[in-house]
């Protein structure tokens, strides 16, 4: 409710921050605007109350208020040049470079932002300044704070977007460290009614075919039960099963697992000795993946907070 009042307070006042600012960047672009002040202005309320809307989780979008802000910084920019040298080039210039930095630095895509300035432009002049303030603006920006203002909301939201950091890491983590050993497996001459008894009431969706020690399918609850209806339970596991089993190893790595997962679309892997596909080692779900990557995450922070702690002691003493 504060923020709806700030914002009709803001609306009241001062009313050129409303909207997308198109028609304020067009006059930006063609060196209209001369008072310093208000262009400040501009900046800072625009800043604040796109801020504001985001912290409380009202959506606006993001794209123009960016290239609104890159454009207001520039064209300040290009009136302080102007201002130390009266021969600098319109403050339009300085505008549209400004854009350019101003949306590398905070959705972290420099190459985008290049080429959409030169979409609006086709002017080849304005490359050099533009890809130099861009790489600027992204190097700083990442020292600053890491990810993009994309990732920030998501995180605020409770959703973790995954960044190459995240993908190394599930290149180093192996299969063995998140599958599952305890496995609840069927044999394959039960009946489907034997079957159903067994996993009846059970969260898990999908079991092991095991003919002796031997792994020869693999089952899910719902065939089991779609069975069970259709030739009333007296047929064996054996003949639903399916066969063509898609299996993975304990060396493997996470990120290899969760491909084969998505390219398969299957809910759960195999885990089997490399020596014999019959064996059956283990089982990975999704599930088991992203919970030995969020123990993995969780682990580090807690290292990197004692090596802070370390090097602070060191220093102190």
């Amino acid at each position: 409710m504060c923020t709806f009042f700030l914002i009709y307070l803001s609306a009241y006042f001062f009313p050129y921050t409303l909207g997308s600012g198109h028609h304020l960047i067009h006059e930006a672009l063609l060196s209209k605007f001369q008072a310093w002040d208000f262009i400040l202005k501009l900046f800072l309320v625009k800043f604040l109350f796109s801020s504001l809307c985001y912290s409380a989780g009202i959506s606006g979008g993001l794209f123009m208020p960016t290239l609104f802000l890159g454009a207001m910084i520039g064209t300040l920019t290009g009136l302080l040049a102007q201002a130390i040298h009266p021969g600098a080039n319109p403050a339009g210039a300085f505008a549209l470079v400004g854009m350019g930095a101003f949306f590398a630095a905070v959705i972290r895509a420099p190459f985008t932002s290049i080429l959409i300035i030169f979409e609006l432009t086709q002017d080849y002049k304005i490359i050099l300044p533009l890809m130099i303030a861009n790489i600027t603006a992204f190097m700083f920006s990442r020292r600053l704070m890491s990810g993009s203002v994309y990732e920030q909301i998501s995180e605020q939201d409770g959703i973790h977007l995954p960044t190459k950091d995240d993908f190394e890491t599930l290149e180093k983590l192996t299969v063995e460290e998140a599958m599952v050993r305890d496995v609840k497996t069927l044999q394959s001459n039960s009946t489907v009614k034997e079957a159903m008894t067994l996993v009846n009431h059970s969260e898990i969706s999908g079991y092991p075919v095991m003919e002796g020690n031997r792994l020869v399918g693999v089952v899910s609850t719902n065939q089991i039960g779609k069975a069970c209806a259709e030739y009333k339970g007296q047929c064996l596991l054996s003949d639903i099963c399916t066969k063509n089993l898609i299996v993975i190893y304990p060396d493997q790595s996470l990120m290899v697992a969760f491909h084969l997962l998505n390219i398969h679309k299957i809910s759960r892997l195999m885990v089997t000795s490399r020596l014999n596909d019959q064996i059956l080692l283990g089982v990975l779900t999704a599930e088991d993946i992203v919970n030995r990557f969020g123990f993995h995450i969780k682990e580090e922070s807690k290292a990197d907070v004692i090596d802070q702690h370390l090097e602070k002691m060191e220093k102190s003493g």
